[in-house]
């Protein structure tokens, strides 16, 4: 009779079924381990693909001497800092260099509603006519303003910047009296500069340069400012010396690799003439006047004498990335190497639940060996009820590590206004079939007690 059951298969499922609810927790069990693992590479890898498309437009960024990472940060990815500003004729002679394409100034430290207010130039705006507005066109008076893709205003609104933001809590905010009107917005771009609104530099020049004077929050300092800047004003570049009232960064276009290279080497912590002072200083200690002079700080900051003495650092983001990564790459080896191990863990008590339960159908298998069944049908029987359980968590442990990293990922991502959407690639393929192939490998061993079962003293 056993003869006319030659494949083992509607058998294992028909005995699993019978015990549906523990093998759904030990499917789970499995999916659950799994995804671990799949969610951390598909995180780490979504995360750095994102953050080197947003420095794909960053040739070069100069600025003081400090740390490469948090400039790289800061100007890139627009994350609030403090960081020194540059001396005044460093803009001025970029301007000059024949290898420069656009040299854009890059100053932060005023907000809309959690928006950042970026002041910059056209040509980083349309990085050098490569962009083009969905929407409106490119500022052209002081009193203008371009939105990123992101920015819940709309084309023609009206914005009054404040000073600082309350959840950056680097600086005291108050609002200023300039204001800006709205008239173009960028594409989307999936980083950080999606939820930004870029002004002319000139304008955050006029707003902060003696923002203190007068009255305590500035207001009557800025509007005379406001008289002054009319709305036919000509925008740089170029820029000279007296125009500039502080620089914490500047986003370098070059024309060639060539001349990217030659940029790093000139302003790579390079001392300028002296001026009655150490101009050596190839650290973080440049000295600095009228105030802190960092992103976000008041009165000081913009419109001080900066003397010339002031060194610069010229870093290719992409470098600092790799720099950063290594640090991420080490924490993904970690982890991957914590998620084998809860696989194997989770894959060893798999083993020893089938061998418990196994351990109750004795007579059942006893049975079926008596009745003919040939010690081969049991070997695959087991094996493939093993197979199954193991093969059904790993391939649910591919859609909860998706859904995980989705969940990651955005949870990271909307602190720097990435819009990232994780992918399963052949990596997270191989970490759900390293878990079936370990589990298959595993399987073996209760089917081999069970092939080796003594027919004879089991019914006795």
């Amino acid at each position: 009779m056993i003869n006319t059951l030659p494949n083992p298969v509607p058998l294992a499922i028909s005995e699993l079924r019978r015990h549906i609810f523990g093998v759904v927790i030990i499917v789970l069990l499995i999916a659950v381990a799994v995804a671990f693992g799949i969610a951390v590479s598909a995180s780490e890898r979504a995360l750095r693909e994102a953050s080197a498309r947003a420095a794909d437009r960053f040739d070069i960024v100069i600025g003081a001497p400090g740390s490469s990472a948090q400039l790289v940060l800061t100007t890139v990815y627009l994350q609030a800092a403090a960081i020194p500003l540059l001396a005044d004729d460093v803009l001025p002679r970029l301007q000059l260099d024949p290898g420069v394409e656009y040299a854009a100034p890059i100053a932060l430290g005023d907000s809309v509603d959690q928006y950042p207010v970026v002041g910059t130039s056209k040509d980083f705006v349309t990085d050098g006519s490569r962009i083009r507005l969905v929407e409106g066109r490119v500022f052209a008076t002081r009193g203008e303003a371009v939105i990123g893709a992101a920015v819940k205003l709309m084309v023609g609104a009206t914005l009054q910047p404040m000073h600082g933001s309350a959840a950056d809590q680097l600086i005291d905010e108050h609002k200023h009296s300039f204001k800006f009107n709205v008239v173009g917005r960028l594409p989307k771009t999936g980083t950080a500069w999606d939820h930004a609104i870029l002004v002319p530099i000139e304008a955050v020049w006029g707003i902060h340069t003696g923002a203190l004077s007068g009255t305590s929050n500035g207001s009557q300092a800025e509007a005379h400012r406001e008289q002054d800047h009319s709305a036919g004003e000509l925008l740089g570049p170029p820029w000279t010396n007296d125009d500039i009232k502080g620089v914490p960064a500047i986003v370098v276009r070059v024309k060639s690799p060539v001349d990217a290279y030659r940029l790093r080497a000139q302003y790579q912590y390079r001392a300028a003439d002296k001026s009655g002072g150490d101009s050596g200083n190839t650290g973080g200690n440049t000295r600095v006047n009228s105030g802190s002079n960092t992103f976000g700080n008041t009165g000081g900051n913009y419109g001080g004498n900066k003397s010339s003495e002031s060194s610069t650092m010229a870093v290719f983001p992409a470098e600092v990335l790799v720099e950063l990564y290594a640090v991420i790459g080490d924490m993904r080896e970690v982890m991957t190497a914590m998620s084998f191990a809860t696989q194997l863990i989770v894959l060893l008590a798999v083993l020893l639940v089938i061998i418990s339960a196994l351990a109750q159908r004795r007579q059942s298998i006893a049975v079926l060996r008596a009745m003919g069944a040939p010690a081969t049908f049991i070997f695959a029987l087991v094996w493939i009820q093993g197979f199954l359980i193991i093969g059904l968590g790993a391939a649910l442990g591919l859609v909860f590590g998706w859904g995980g990293s989705v969940i990651l990922v955005n949870a990271f991502a909307s602190d720097i206004g990435f819009n990232i959407t994780p992918t399963i690639s052949y990596r997270e393929w191989l970490l759900a079939a390293s878990a079936v192939l370990a589990g298959s490998i595993l399987a073996t061993i209760p089917s081999v007690i069970v092939w080796r079962q003594n027919i004879a003293t089991t019914l006795r």
